[in-house]
């Protein structure tokens, strides 16, 4: 595992590689893309190239998403 230090201010912070890899994001990002006017101002979750839920607030949509069971953890964004 290799080490890197970075600079912050006057304070030195240690950085490690991490072994655990996140999933391929790309078809979510895709969606995102492409979806963004339509759910302007909104909090989305996206499961692959699936909408799973959207909401006003972070806590609705945490709500929403909980009780659903689904293959991988989606990813939660809000829209500009």
């Amino acid at each position: 595992m290799s080490q890197a230090v970075a600079k912050q201010g006057d304070r030195s912070a240690k950085v490690k590689r991490s072994s655990v890899l996140d999933v391929d994001r790309s078809e979510e990002f895709q969606w995102l893309k492409e979806n963004a006017q339509t759910y302007s101002g909104r909090w989305v979750a996206v499961s692959g190239n699936e909408l799973v839920a959207d909401a006003l607030t972070l806590e609705e949509l945490l709500k929403e998403t909980s009780s659903r069971v689904l293959a991988r953890r989606p990813l939660v964004h809000r829209l500009p």
